[in-house]
């Protein structure tokens, strides 16, 4: 208890100190490059080409579940306990101070990481601190430091608090703990993939019931009378109750306030390094992308969470603040029957941040261990981890003071690592600084205050339930006197001719239908050239040119690649150094989708995926935008060579349909499909091919040395179904024009999956 409480006041000081002279040295980074790094973590500029396995988002909520709410909720609750409410304005002011310090360590887990022949990669503190400063003791010192830190903060106290509290409802600690290691092997040992994978999907559960809590508990009463007002005089209460204990009375009070500091950053795992464990493996090439994303934790811990946890604490009646320990049992004391629901709702959401959390730790103590000895010893503290939870429980049931025990010796050890690990950041920041200008002079800050609120919010909805949704609607038939003037509108706001249209307004009975409208005859006119490619749909071109070294321009200073595109096609090799064309069908566009040539349909590839919108401004701003979306690909062969058609999914595309097979996009279970056909599906130019169900984009693709495009392919130009986009060099259709040519033998393999008669229209 002694050596714990005289950590605290250099820790606090250290940790704050690290944060002012960080936030001078980077200009204040986390105030002009807030807004960017929001971006970056809703996931709108990760591209799937980078190196690395994991995106931004799922590094944040593996390294940061633990603290967001389990960390965060009982640090405030202590610190209210010891300093009151006013300790909450000095939480979102330290809370910002060090957002610098998360930047450092999640930039320069990247810079130094080591990524092995086979893909594995090494990353973290102790690797960066020997690489950077050449202090091998130093790197040591940490590495050791932090496997404690993860086996006793990590394992023994965070899965402790959730046994402890578990057993209020009758559950023993120590049966509770067997399952618990049981379920978390399950997902511990896939690697960071599914780490993250599972932790992502926790941390969302856990943040969904946390929400749902909260509205519980605005309508939950006691048997004689209300908890809460309906009305928002417990806001103004808790307001001036913070204003009235912000500034310390005396040198007891001051003390007290940053002894609360002090502990509350340390259970939201301040200066540890646990999140630049994970970070190291995010795909990037950039080091200050992950940093810029990673500064946000301390950020959503301070002013969010610690804020809800001090409202919960001020407002709950019989919520006591003497001891540590009442803070452990916050959730046993509140199961009578008026705050049962609340009760559950509020556990469930801290269980699941606590199981993310635990993944977090499991990942992070593996890298420093295998910093230390090799693969081997990473295997050893990942058993060593699953024992001591395991041991956890057992050490509860039988001991009545263990997770006081738990908590002096977890938060002593956090304290020494971290006393290792700023030092180091304050000796690196023109490292920090240096690749803060590689990342920006790159072209990665052409961005606008209102566009990248659009795309934060673009990114953060869910847009294939969204998409679904609207397709369902669009989908209703309903009565004339409806639809017709909703298709009116529609027509009039997006400037559709619907003098092209096959029918009258009126005949459409539901949207899509209108949406899918053909065309009357003579509405287009086909180029017959036998050399001539011509686009299989209206829209505007958006970009055109060579696939350069497999990579291909979205926009201005972002390109993607080729294999993202196309991902394991066995047809990508015949696009390699080829070229493309990217035509955008805005929602006035003529829906349907058509052959560019004559030949025969070999197959097609269907890529599950995000849906983001793929306007100007998602261009613009999203990296790796195509890869992303869900992809349906048409392979068409002909004498002169190969034509890829990539019809690429968006926000509000119900589906894509093709009129040569049964698949459609955007389903409940989606799942990668690569098909080949026996025979071949002949199509003539101008055949109608598929369809979208609402506006997107379509990608052609061209063999290397095959294609010349014509003059009416310039970018922002529109252009006509039916219209010349190329032709085919004559070069290349005299060699194929010649003596019949032996088939490849991939052509000659049959597709285990390949459909054994001819698809019908």
């Amino acid at each position: 208890m002694i050596f714990r409480d005289n950590l605290l006041f250099p820790f606090i000081g250290l940790l704050i100190g690290t944060g002012i002279y960080l936030t001078y040295r980077h200009g204040f980074l986390q105030i002009r490059f807030f807004f960017l790094g929001l971006k970056i973590l809703s996931g709108s500029m990760d591209q799937k080409g980078g190196k690395g396995k994991i995106t931004p988002f799922q590094a944040f909520t593996t390294g940061t579940a633990s603290s967001l709410f389990p960390g965060a909720f009982i640090g405030s609750s202590i610190a209210f306990g010891i300093a009151g409410p006013g300790i909450l304005p000095w939480i979102w002011l330290t809370s910002i101070i060090i957002m610098p310090v998360y930047y450092a360590t999640s930039t320069f887990a990247i810079r130094y990481r080591q990524i092995a022949e086979d893909g594995t990669i090494l990353s973290g503190p102790p690797l960066f601190i020997e690489k950077a400063l050449k202090a091998r003791w130093m790197s040591y010192l940490h590495g050791g430091l932090f496997i404690a830190t993860a086996l006793i903060f990590g394992a023994a106290f965070l899965a402790g608090i959730f046994f402890h509290n578990v057993r209020s409802i009758g559950i023993p600690p120590f049966t509770l703990s067997i399952a618990s290691s049981i379920i978390l092997i399950l997902f511990m040992l896939g690697g960071i993939r599914r780490i993250s994978w599972v932790a992502r999907r926790l941390f969302v559960a856990g943040l969904f019931l946390l929400i749902i809590a909260l509205y519980a508990l605005f309508h939950t009463y006691k048997p004689h009378g209300a908890i809460i007002s309906p009305d928002t005089s417990i806001f103004v209460d808790f307001f001036r109750a913070i204003v009235a204990d912000t500034i310390p009375a005396g040198k007891a009070n001051l003390k007290n306030m940053i002894i609360g500091l002090g502990i509350y950053h340390v259970l939201t795992e301040a200066g540890t390094g646990k999140l630049s464990g994970i970070s190291g493996s995010v795909r990037t090439d950039y080091p200050a992308k992950q940093g810029l994303a990673g500064m946000l934790a301390p950020f959503f811990q301070g002013i969010f969470f610690s804020t809800i946890s001090i409202f919960i604490i001020f407002i709950s009646e019989k919520f006591e603040t003497s001891t540590i320990t009442s803070s452990y049992d916050f959730f046993s004391l509140h199961r009578e029957d008026s705050f049962r629901i609340f009760y559950y709702l509020l556990f469930g959401s801290f269980a699941f941040f606590i199981t993310a959390g635990l993944g977090g730790w499991f990942f992070s103590g593996y890298q420093a261990a295998r910093y230390l000895g090799g693969h081997r010893s990473g295997i050893a503290f990942q058993i060593l981890f699953l024992i001591i939870i395991f041991l956890s429980g057992l050490f509860l049931q039988m001991k009545s003071d263990a997770m006081e025990i738990l908590y002096s010796t977890a938060v002593s050890i956090s304290m020494m690592t971290s006393f290792f690990l700023l030092p180091a950041l304050l000796m690196l920041w023109k490292t920090g600084n240096f690749e803060l200008r590689r990342y920006l002079d790159n072209g990665h800050l052409h961005y606008e205050i209102s566009k990248d609120f659009y795309l934060l919010i673009l990114s953060a909805i869910p847009q294939n339930l969204v998409s679904r949704i609207f397709g369902w609607i669009s989908y209703m038939h309903l009565p004339s006197f409806i639809m017709i003037p909703v298709l009116q509108a529609y027509s009039r706001v997006f400037k559709i001719d619907v003098n092209e249209a096959e029918k009258n307004i009126r005949e459409y009975p539901s949207l899509n239908r209108f949406f899918t409208r053909a065309l009357k005859e003579g509405a287009r006119i086909v180029d017959k050239e036998k050399t001539s490619i011509i686009s299989p749909v209206d829209g505007t071109v958006s970009r055109y040119g060579d696939v350069k070294s497999g990579k291909m321009i979205q926009a201005k200073g972002i390109d993607y690649s080729l294999s993202d595109l196309l991902e394991s096609s066995k047809f990508l090799e015949n696009f390699r150094e080829g070229k493309y064309v990217v035509i955008y069908l805005s929602p006035r566009d003529y829906h349907r989708i058509h052959s560019p040539v004559e030949g025969k349909i070999l197959g097609y590839t269907y890529t599950p995926g995000k849906l983001f919108a793929v306007n100007e401004i998602a261009v613009k701003g999203l990296h790796g935008l195509f890869p992303k979306n869900e992809r349906l690909t048409t392979y068409i062969k002909n004498s002169s060579g190969m034509v890829g058609l990539v019809k690429v999914g968006a926000v509000n595309v119900g589906r894509i349909r093709v009129n040569y097979d049964t698949i459609h996009t955007n389903r409940w279970i989606r799942i990668a499909r690569h098909e080949s056909y026996d025979v071949p599906f002949g199509v003539s130019k101008g055949d109608e091919v598929g369809r979208f169900e609402m506006g997107s984009t379509v990608i052609l693709l061209f063999e290397k040395g095959t294609v010349n495009f014509s003059q009416n392919i310039q970018e922002g130009r529109s252009i006509k179904f039916g219209q010349v986009i190329g032709h085919y060099k004559k070069t290349a259709v005299k060699r194929s024009s010649g003596a019949k040519k032996k088939p490849a033998p991939s052509e000659k393999k049959k597709s285990k999956k390949s459909i054994k008669k001819k698809p019908s229209r």
